[in-house]
Parts: C-alpha cells; structure tokens; sequence
C-alpha cells in the first residue's frame, strides 16, 4: 500500500476528506467530492478498494486506490471564506439536482471540478437538459425557454393573487376596492402577447412583467450571470 494511500486512510478514520477521483479507468475527466468512511472496515487492504459515502448525495461509493488522484482536508489555519465546505455543497447540490429535472448525468458535471458549476446551475435552473444548450440560439430553444418563462410568471402570479387574498385584503393601508383592482389586473394579465414580440434569449432573460415585480430571485441571478456568459 503507498504511504500516501495510508495517509488518506488515517484521515479518513476520523474526518471527511475531499477526494479527487476518476470512476473509472477509461475516464479522462476527475471527480471532486467529500467523502467520509462507510464503516469500520471501510479499506480492503488486499483489493485497494475504499468503501465510503458522498457528504453531498449521502450514498456509498466503492473507489479503488488506483482511482484517486488526489485529497486534501481543511482545518482551523484554512481561510474557510475561500473554501465551499461539505454541508454548503450538499444544500446546493440538492439544492439544484431538484432542479435539473431534464440534465442528463447532471451529478458527474456537478463534480467535475473543470466544469463551470455557476454555468451548469443556469442550465439546471433552466430546466436545459445540457451545457450546449446554452449557448444554443436557434428557434426552437427560444421557444422551449419561452414555455418556461411562461410558466415561471404564472406560478408568480397565482403566488401574487394567494398574498392579496391573505395579506393584503385584510391587512393593508390601501382601501379594498384599490386592491380589488390590482387582484383583477393581476387576474387578467396574459404573457403571450409580450413574449411573442422578443426576438432574442437576451431580451427574454431582461423581461418581467412590471404587474409582477419584483421578480423571483432566480430570474434575477439569471440575468446577472449573462453578463459573464458573453456567448448566451
């Protein structure tokens, strides 16, 4: 067994390390994630074979020695602001693997230190079901992106409409026929006439019904993050 090998099992009996890994030795691209030992015995000695579970997806992996490239912990001399631990990696991770509904294999590009995890966030938020669709300008994607920004407004609005009735109509320093009339535009609002006039993902990601504002906080991250994603 190599000394660095040994080293990481030490670790491992006491704390979680974060391991970079490949899952297989056809794979080029590494994996990054915390682990922390399955059980006891979690090292076979004779096989070179790691039995532990990922902090963030709380399941077991069985890592060969041959497989890991590379580790490292973080104590109290680290500066922690710069460093993601593993329970912000596990909210956020769950976080967006709720979202990714249509991403395929969305936990290997969540690990892969190579991939631009804000960018991957978008697509998951999104509902794309990969990186390139991204940076896909055709027809069609605009319209898979309008259905979804549809859908965002009228989730947002039937949200409005519940807070006027519960707050608003019984708690408001407006008068109840004010509030009736918002309810009403609010009620009557129909998107499809204005996202038919947008031409362009930009224009999309800029748009928000003023009726609705403030917008959701995604909407706003997205928007954000365009002006680092120069090719969106």
């Amino acid at each position: 067994m190599k000394d660095s090998l040994k080293e990481l099992i030490e670790l491992l009996r006491f704390s979680e390390v974060l391991i970079t890994y490949r899952k297989t030795d056809q794979q080029e691209n590494c994996l990054e994630k915390y682990f922390i030992k399955a059980c006891e015995n979690f090292c076979d000695n004779e096989s070179g074979l790691l039995r532990l579970i990922s902090c963030a997806e709380e399941k077991e992996e069985h890592i060969h020695e041959s497989l890991i490239c590379g580790y490292r912990t973080f104590g109290s001399t680290h500066d922690m602001s710069r460093v993601s631990d593993s329970q912000k990696i596990k909210e956020d991770f769950q976080l967006y693997k709720n979202k990714a509904i249509n991403f395929q294999n969305f936990e290997d590009f969540y690990f892969d230190p190579e991939v631009d995890l804000q960018k991957l966030k978008v697509c998951a938020t999104l509902e794309m079901s990969s990186l390139n669709e991204l940076e896909d300008h055709s027809e069609e994607a605009l319209l898979r992106l309008k259905t979804f920004w549809k859908n965002q407004i009228e989730l947002h609005r039937h949200q409005t409409i519940q807070h006027i009735d519960t707050e608003l109509l019984h708690n408001s320093m407006f008068d109840r026929e004010t509030i009736e009339e918002i309810k009403n535009l609010v009620l009557e609002y129909d998107p499809d006439s204005e996202l038919s006039q947008i031409q362009t993902k930009q224009e999309l990601f800029e748009f928000w019904p003023t009726l609705l504002l403030p917008a959701p906080d995604f909407i706003n991250d997205i928007f954000a993050d365009l002006f680092r994603f120069k090719n969106v």
